[in-house]
């Protein structure tokens, strides 16, 4: 199969909801190895693209997987059947602007099209968006996601009914512990593991990790892997956290129907060690001392320093995804990241509401860029910097050009 056939044979049924064989799967999933362009798809991305055929075939299925979602198990069903045909290395160019030679496109295109022809032609499937089923379906591995959201809002609800208005020292204690919170995501998720722009002491990441947890942003590897992915691939259809796919789906729906979660050994490799894996063990006993911490005081103090303040802390993270993501009159594939001032307030002044800042200069450990943005996470880098518990901060020196605010 030449690169002209292979684009012939998937042109046709990449629109969603129609059907694709097998085979044009197949062809649609190893196209971009026969043309050398899988770097042009990944050229943000924060991993080298395969330094041989099997390495590049599986980020081809990933590919397919995030922009067709077939049927379950296609992508090891893919590798299944390529594997053998992919076990000799290919070098790549010098300049390593192409994953695959001449030489290896073209063995690739004859291999890919004698393993074609065992493939049931007539086997059809359908193209299902994730963001295009009922709110409430999701996937095993995230279906604990799901109760966990629907579990957290009930709470919630019940108890601002029941207690509308708390003593002040419950409405602080709430504020306190979702701003503490809101410092792990933004200082060590975001800006030190995520970007790099701040290197922690060993004690103050664990902290400001514990921190997270127990706010709700979930186990520091999935976070940092689907925020580089993000990044990687922002406002296309890559990006499963992207508002184009509807306000809901980015906000909350995404959490739980998205596909499968990036592989943490391609988008954070460096983090894929115990010290950082124990977190995904800690997760669940944090988030319920987290939930029912509060019972040994009152109700009062269960409701609000519990389910409350982790409603308040999931949607002002979340609005960053959404809200800051709608920059009017802009083209599919381009940046719609938008700098939100009104949402500094719900962040309690932590500086993520400056997205289009961030997404400027994202290695950059400071999101507001001027005294008029206010950027609480940034001083307090500062102040770690100081102390000699933070190193290797990436200050923002003389970039300026700052993006446009919604009021």
């Amino acid at each position: 199969m030449t690169s002209g056939e292979a684009r012939s044979s998937t042109s046709h049924c990449s629109a969603p909801g129609t059907a694709l064989s097998v085979t044009q799967a197949l062809h649609l999933c190893i196209e971009p190895l026969i043309e050398g362009r899988l770097v042009e798809h990944d050229r943000h991305s924060y991993f080298n693209a395969g330094e041989d055929l099997a390495t590049a075939c599986d980020l081809t299925i990933d590919f397919l997987q995030g922009r067709h979602k077939i049927v379950p198990d296609l992508g090891s069903r893919l590798w299944k059947i390529y594997q053998p045909a992919l076990e000799t290395r290919v070098p790549t160019t010098e300049s390593r602007s192409k994953c695959l030679c001449h030489e290896g496109s073209e063995r690739v295109g004859k291999k890919s099209s004698a393993l074609s022809n065992r493939i049931d032609v007539h086997a059809d499937v359908k193209v299902v968006y994730p963001w295009n089923w009922p709110w409430w379906r999701t996937r095993r591995h995230d279906a604990p996601v799901f109760v966990w959201v629907i579990l957290v809002h009930i709470t919630a609800i019940i108890g601002l009914i029941l207690f509308p208005l708390p003593s002040w020292r419950i409405a602080l204690g709430a504020l306190a512990l979702a701003w503490l919170g809101g410092i792990g995501t933004t200082v060590c998720y975001h800006r030190s593991m995520a970007h790099r722009a701040v290197s922690l002491n060993g004690g103050v990441r664990t902290f400001l990790t514990l921190l997270a947890l127990a706010n709700g942003s979930g186990a520091p590897l999935r976070w940092v892997a689907n925020h580089r992915l993000h990044h990687a691939k922002v406002d296309t259809d890559f990006d499963i956290t992207s508002p184009r796919h509807g306000f809901f789906w980015s906000h909350l729906r995404s959490l739980w129907q998205s596909t499968e979660p990036p592989p943490i050994a391609r988008y954070c490799p460096e983090f894929d060690r115990a010290n950082y894996r124990i977190f995904n063990h800690l997760q669940i006993p944090i988030l319920l001392l987290s939930y029912l911490g509060g019972l040994y005081w009152s109700w009062s103090v269960f409701f609000w320093l519990g389910a409350i303040r982790l409603a308040f802390a999931l949607h002002a993270q979340c609005f960053v995804n959404s809200v800051c993501h709608t920059e009017p009159d802009i083209a599919p594939g381009d940046d719609s990241s938008r700098n939100v001032r009104w949402l500094g307030l719900m962040q309690l002044f932590l500086g993520e509401n400056w997205h289009r800042n961030h997404h400027a200069r994202a290695g950059s450990a400071r999101l507001g860029w001027t005294w008029s943005q206010p950027d609480v996470g940034y001083l307090i880098i500062c102040a770690l910097e100081h102390l000699g518990v933070a190193t290797e901060v990436r200050h923002l020196r003389e970039e300026r050009g700052v993006g446009s605010e919604a009021s």
